[in-house]
């Protein structure tokens, strides 16, 4: 009786011909961002479309920007850094949360801009951010770093917008 009830289409029972729209993105190398404020869903959206693309067999790989800057301040310690960047640049599907909630040093924004600037190549990015993208400039580094802001805001282009009502 209430077999009608339930929803034809989820992330679980999606058939191929129906993921490709989920993750042609990824194959013409978008990126997406998320904006809302806390509590809208915005890192759920992100990992849905993550497991979308893991189960057509793409490399994700999800990450708080706190800890991505942690990692390359280890990485830079241990002489490991571009290998690191190199492991970043290899994910078909980059997943960075908590994008820019604190504002940057200027060492930050520029190991941030290694990370950015490797994955113009190919692969895409889903940044969470509860800011508005114009406003990134003020978060990435000091006022003397507009360059290395400047940089990064035009390597994240604007493709779609999850803004709270």
């Amino acid at each position: 009786m209430f077999h009608n009830l339930r929803p034809r289409h989820t992330f679980h029972n999606l058939r191929p011909r129906h993921t490709f729209g989920i993750y042609r993105y990824i194959q013409e190398g978008r990126h997406i961002i998320l904006e809302g404020a806390s509590g809208n869903g915005k890192t759920f959206i992100a990992c849905a479309l993550g497991v979308a693309a893991c189960r057509n067999f793409l490399k994700v790989r999800y990450i708080r920007l706190p800890e991505l800057l942690n990692e390359l301040v280890v990485a830079r310690g241990e002489g490991t850094f571009k290998k690191v960047i190199r492991t970043y640049q290899k994910v078909q599907l980059l997943i960075i949360d908590e994008w820019l909630l604190r504002t940057l040093s200027t060492e930050q924004a520029m190991d941030l801009f290694e990370i950015i600037e490797a994955r113009t190549m190919g692969g895409s990015t889903i940044f969470c951010t509860q800011f508005d993208p114009r406003g990134w400039y003020q978060r990435i580094g000091t006022p003397d770093d507009n360059t290395v802001s400047k940089a990064i805001h035009e390597r994240t282009p604007r493709v779609v917008t999850a803004e709270s009502q």
